[in-house]
């Protein structure tokens, strides 16, 4: 009652102030635009959130900016009914917005066209997105000076592998999923075939959609389609050559271009000829008036995952990616639980992922909402590893064509910044109490048990993720495997994989959000829920980011050209950075040994053999190579030997050779070895955590690149001629700058553990 009482009043307050207008607007009144005008830039919503709008707001955006593609649909749906007006002209500008948008707005388009009107598409510099949408128009136009940048995709796939270890930082992780490439970018010195083969996959289905766009607007064989792409970018001329456009005209060209007659043509004016929707409605007999409904229309909560999910609150830092945070997100899907206004929820997810502590507690809750009211979760650019988790939990799961989600996998890990720490002259001593209290600290690598319990974390953790998965999604728990270890997918994609429910846009998830409510409102708007609501300081972002953590995170390669996949290398860099001052987890790595172990635990000697060195192949025999590791037994023991051996390091020999002779003799066969540049045998007479820091490449390039090496050396040479003291395992000879040569007893060979 009291809302048809404020609505009368307020209905009854617009009706005497358009009757008071309506003298001076037929006074002004003109001949309304025959095209309508609408210029669509960067990424509208799908709807505006609610907000209260009164008659005297000024209009934050430009004349004829769409300002949400609900809006741009009633209106188009407006203006077919309306016999005075031929058709639209729509002006591209920068579109960020991802491709399911963008087929949606096409659809719209030929819907509108299909009513007899007509679609001109104008832009000032149109690339792959902007064209591909113009190719949905009757024709293009574009100014003299204009541009088609139509020239297919490029992805830059980094590897920062080798830059990390030269300047002395070494990642050290654990990762479930042979096809999580998060972390390669640290990692590796050389891009992976998995991710290669992934990016492979995403550049050949973008271009396919762009050919098939302009094969199907242009009119043209798919194969002069790719050749059109194939050929560009293009100035305005050429592209009219080739037929890519229609029109060469800028704004003021174009009422003549499009054949609009000189008394028609007053578009300077914004009477006549081309004008926006507020030209049309001035050129009404009476004034437009927004009344004000009767009843309230049916609210749909609405719940924006949107950035790397972090045990934080939500919010943009100053610098990096924005935050999904797991504080606000809970907040907010509690308050939409307890809303009773709304009866069904969307929860719009856009997020490759993150912390999967967070994820889960976000999962948590939007379980809880699915329990109180249906849930739809709807993807139209990325849910992937912990963004995936977090949707798991609604009642069915939505995508948009050429949405990336999956990436089912963790990694855990940490950068070991020793060496660095130790070239620039500091000194990190690391004291504990507990056998794994420095598993996650910077200033040491880590220990067989630290490793042992981070992979015991991480299999903890990649099993919790498949159980979710196959309990959500009504799966087997191989099959989730199966379709897990990383791996990403576009909508379709997962739809067959039977990771997405339906495919779809914006508008048709929430129908069938109130379908499964039991309601079908005419008219309903969004209640956003979980908003940020302040911008995250950089401080805050560090500390939370202290606590250790697991990532189920995949960082997308951005597709230049395309305008919308994943962050740009900046973003990940300086997200790497902060992760590198916070030091927290972030990444994995499979070195050479580890792969050749494993290929041995497998009995896989193809592969075993093809991971050990060149020289060891070719002095050995592989026939004795595989006899000699056909017994299981050998085989084990090999396996614990290289383990404790090798380390880091690649497999230089199928088993390391012990030194023998006398503390003195071992430092002289290092040094030895050294000068004569044989460093894999000069690697071998180190101590065990100098191997484990060391492969002989890198300890040749330290060789080399130290100023005073051989002076070094001959120092060492000199003391070891002298008597040493020997306490426990160890001997040492003090030198006169202050340090020491040391060498240690390991299984009752000399092993040297320091020169100085």
């Amino acid at each position: 009652m009291l809302r048809l009482l404020v609505a009368a009043l307020v209905n009854l307050v617009l009706l005497l102030g358009a009757v008071l207008r309506a003298p001076a607007h037929l006074l002004r009144r003109r001949r309304g635009p025959t095209y309508v005008r609408f210029v669509l830039k960067g990424d509208p919503p799908y709807r505006e959130p609610l907000q209260r709008r009164w008659p005297w707001r000024r209009e934050r955006h430009g004349a004829g900016q769409v300002v949400s593609l609900h809006l741009l649909d009633q209106a188009l749906d407006a203006l077919a009914a309306d016999p005075a007006v031929k058709g639209i002209v729509l002006q591209v500008e920068a579109l960020e917005m991802p491709a399911g948008k963008r087929a949606w707005i096409a659809e719209r388009l030929a819907a509108f066209r299909a009513r007899g009107k007509e679609v001109v598409g104008t832009a000032v510099s149109a690339g792959n997105g902007e064209y591909a949408l113009l190719c949905a128009a009757d024709r293009i136009a574009l100014p003299r000076a204009g541009r088609l940048e139509l020239s297919g995709f490029l992805v830059e796939a980094t590897a920062a592998g080798r830059a990390f270890e030269q300047l002395g930082i070494r990642p050290e992780f654990v990762r479930r999923g042979e096809h999580k490439t998060a972390p390669e970018l640290f990692i590796r010195a050389e891009v992976s075939p998995n991710q290669r083969a992934a990016l492979e996959q995403f550049l050949e289905e973008r271009h396919a959609e762009l050919v098939d766009a302009v094969a199907r607007g242009r009119r043209l064989s798919p194969e002069e389609a790719r050749a059109r792409v194939d050929q560009g970018p293009y100035s305005a001329t050429r592209a009219r050559a080739l037929g890519l456009v229609d029109l060469i005209a800028d704004d003021v060209e174009l009422p003549a271009a499009i054949g609009l007659d000189a008394d028609e043509n007053r578009a300077l004016a914004g009477t006549a000829g081309i004008g926006t929707l507020r030209d049309l409605e001035r050129a009404r007999r009476w004034p437009h008036v927004s009344w004000m409904a009767w009843r309230r229309p049916t609210r749909l909560a609405v719940i924006p995952v949107s950035g790397m999910i972090a045990q934080a609150p939500s919010g943009a830092p100053p610098v990096g990616p924005t935050i999904a945070g797991s504080e606000t997100l809970v907040a907010g899907l509690r308050a939409a639980a307890q809303d009773r206004s709304s009866p069904a929820a969307v929860l719009y997810v856009n997020s490759p992922g993150g912390s999967a502590l967070a994820s889960e507690l976000v999962l948590a809750e939007v379980s809880r909402l699915a329990a109180r009211k249906p849930v739809i979760a709807y993807v139209d650019r990325v849910a992937a590893s912990g963004g995936y988790m977090i949707a798991l939990g609604a009642k069915e799961i939505w995508a948009s064509p050429g949405s990336i989600l999956g990436s089912i996998g963790v990694f855990a890990g940490k950068f070991d910044l020793s060496e660095l720490l130790s070239r620039v002259g500091v000194h990190r001593e690391v004291l504990t109490r507990g056998d794994h209290a420095g598993l996650l600290t910077s200033a040491r690598p880590l220990s067989t048990p630290e490793r042992d319990a981070l992979e015991a974390e991480v299999d903890e953790v990649y099993g919790r993720f498949v159980e979710l998965v196959s309990e959500h999604r009504n799966l087997a728990p191989e099959a989730v495997r199966a379709r897990g270890e990383g791996r990403v997918y576009t909508a379709d994609r997962a739809q067959e994989a039977g990771l997405v429910d339906t495919l779809g846009s914006f508008e048709a998830a929430c129908a069938r959000a109130f379908a499964l409510a039991g309601r079908s409102p005419r008219r309903f708007e969004l209640r956003p829920f979980g908003l940020p609501r302040r911008r995250l300081p950089l401080l805050s972002l560090l500390r939370n980011a202290l606590a250790p953590a697991t990532y189920a995170l995949w960082w997308p390669r951005g597709l230049r050209g395309g305008r919308g996949l994943g962050f740009p290398l900046p973003v990940r860099l300086l997200a790497a950075i902060l992760l590198l001052v916070a030091g927290c987890v972030t990444a994995p790595r499979t070195t050479p040994t580890e792969a050749y172990l494993a290929a041995l635990e497998r009995n896989d000697l193809d592969t075993a053999w093809s991971l050990t060195s060149t020289q060891y192949r070719q002095t050995t025999d592989r026939a004795a190579f595989e006899a000699r590791l056909a017994d299981p037994g050998a085989r084990a023991a090999h396996v614990a030997r290289v383990r404790a051996a090798l380390a880091d390091a690649a497999p230089e020999l199928l088993d390391v050779p012990p030194p023998t002779g006398q503390p003195a003799e071992a430092v002289q066969a290092l040094v030895r070895a050294a000068r004569a540049g044989d460093f894999a045998d000069a690697w071998r007479w180190l101590a065990a955590p100098e191997r484990a820091r060391y492969t002989p490449e890198r300890l040749a390039r330290d060789f080399q690149s130290a100023l005073g090496t051989g002076e070094r050396l001959s120092r060492a040479l000199a003391a070891v001629e002298r008597p040493g003291q020997t306490v426990g395992t160890e001997t040492r000879w003090p030198l006169t700058t202050g340090g020491a040569v040391r060498v240690v007893l390991e299984d009752g060979q000399p092993r040297v553990a320091a020169l100085e």
